[in-house]
């Protein structure tokens, strides 16, 4: 490969914190909101111009289960956060309530405008109180700066052009493990071809919901119980691919993929809007731009073919077109830090209990087939739920940093439990206590003590199951 030698030069340092959260996704939105409330000076560095990640950006518009199909288990800023949104009526009550659907359902439908501004609030909330919490919003983390074995700092890249921050703790909410791979921390990546697929999220619109039901109703009653996670209630309209409504339907050779696809429709909180959810790509290295790019162009090809035939085969369909389409490119996995202890599915299905908990969750674990045809997804027993200890957001042989988000270590099947919104808003939360606490007790994340670490997370209302 053809090289450039870059020239030398000086950054200038623009900032010093107590806390960085690099990335602002869901993660690393509950991260800054749980250091700021610590008191921690905290920045956020973000890509996008909205704190939120998937959630928002991603309108993906539906939030898995924070309960365990008998009682809500993810409290603290999951809670409160989507009891607010409910509030300010971007939450669907669906076929429950909105109680119900809390406390027993896979799924809580939500508006990702809504969302958007809600974040934008806790921001400015959190200020008013006198904490400080700054925000790099269309920022792209670019190095990490290590010094004698610890993460001391990040190097970004913005219209301001390039320049350092320093922390005296980062928080790695990147997905992709960026800073952990950058500062030469250890990780883990499976072969591309063992990759859970990409999807850019769609929101469809000018769609007769009514119609739609009645069809369902009508043609395929049993739609309500297709879903792959049989065993949680459904709260909202869910559908998972469309095989049943393609019997006997010709479709071009090129089309007919689509009678396997991986595929969910399911509402939105707003009239005539549905959102959906399909692979748009496989076998994708989301580390890689140029990979990443291909499947966009793909993913679009395919959101198109998908619409077109919803159009034409399902009735309340007809005068349906794309809205909106994700700014960012949704990735279920990448790189999963080596961390002092590592997630197993064994762990997550013996509800395993730990003394460095950050976080209590409950759901299926999902498996994306590499292939994109499908999902599969393996139930825990209700009214059950597993730890997330922090000894699994701090790597091996770095200090100075913690990971949140989808790649904390875990394995390959445990991560398709932990990576889903729920899980990420929760460790989120949970990494950015025990950052803002590191700092206070001047030690190492590997080094809070564990009664310590549960005190302080107890304080923001954390749940922790016996």
């Amino acid at each position: 490969m053809k090289t450039y030698l870059e020239k030398a030069r000086e950054l200038p340092v623009r900032g010093e914190y107590d806390v960085i959260v690099a990335g602002g996704g869901t993660a690393g939105f509950a991260a800054a909101i749980a250091s700021a409330r610590r008191g921690a000076k905290t920045l956020v560095i973000e890509r996008m111009n909205c704190l939120g990640g998937q959630m928002t950006a991603g309108i993906m518009g539906i939030f898995c289960a924070i309960n365990d199909q008998e009682k809500v288990v993810i409290r603290g800023l999951a809670e409160e956060f989507f009891d607010e949104l409910h509030e300010l009526g971007g939450v669907n009550d669906g076929l429950l309530g909105y109680d119900r659907v809390k406390s027993e359902a896979q799924f809580i439908d939500y508006d990702a405008e809504a969302a958007k501004s809600l974040c934008n609030e806790y921001v400015l909330r959190e200020r008013a109180k006198g904490n400080t919490l700054d925000i790099l919003y269309e920022t792209w983390l670019a190095d990490a700066i290590v010094e004698d074995g610890v993460v001391k700092g990040v190097v970004v890249e913005n219209k301001t052009g390039r320049s350092a921050y320093y922390a005296k703790c980062i928080v790695d909410c990147t997905a992709d493990a960026d800073i952990i791979a950058w500062s030469g921390a250890e990780y883990e990546q499976l072969p591309v071809t063992e990759l859970h697929p990409v999807t850019l999220i769609t929101k469809l619109a000018g769609i007769d919901k009514q119609r739609v039901l009645d069809y369902y109703y009508n043609e395929h009653p049993d739609w309500v119980h297709n879903s792959p996670t049989k065993g949680w209630k459904e709260g909202i309209f869910h559908k998972f691919g469309i095989h049943n409504e393609l019997q006997g339907v010709e479709l071009p050779p090129e089309l007919d993929y689509l009678r396997s696809w991986f595929m969910l429709i399911y509402e939105s909180p707003r009239d005539g809007e549905m959102y959906l959810n399909m692979t748009g790509e496989f076998h994708v290295d989301g580390t890689k731009t140029e990979e990443i790019s291909e499947s966009i162009t793909i993913s679009r090809k395919r959101i198109d073919e998908c619409v077109s035939v919803l159009k034409k085969i399902i009735p309340g369909y007809e005068n349906a077109y794309i809205l909106a389409t994700s700014s960012i490119m949704g990735i279920r996995e990448t790189r999963q830090v080596k961390g002092l202890y590592k997630l197993t599915e064994d762990d997550l299905f013996a509800f395993r209990k730990f003394d460095d908990a950050v976080a209590t969750m409950s759901a299926p674990i999902g498996h994306h087939t590499a292939d994109g045809e499908s999902a599969i997804f393996r139930n825990p027993d209700g009214g059950n739920s597993f730890d997330i200890p922090l000894r699994s957001l701090v790597p091996c042989k770095m200090d100075g940093v913690i990971v949140a988000g989808r790649c904390i270590s875990a394995s390959h099947d445990a991560m398709g439990a932990t990576r889903i919104m729920p899980g990420s808003f929760a460790i989120g939360q949970g990494a950015g206590v025990a950052a803002a606490l590191a700092v206070e007790l001047n030690v190492q994340p590997r080094d809070i003590p564990s009664d310590k670490l549960r005190a302080a997370l107890l304080e923001q209302n954390v749940n922790f199951e016996a």
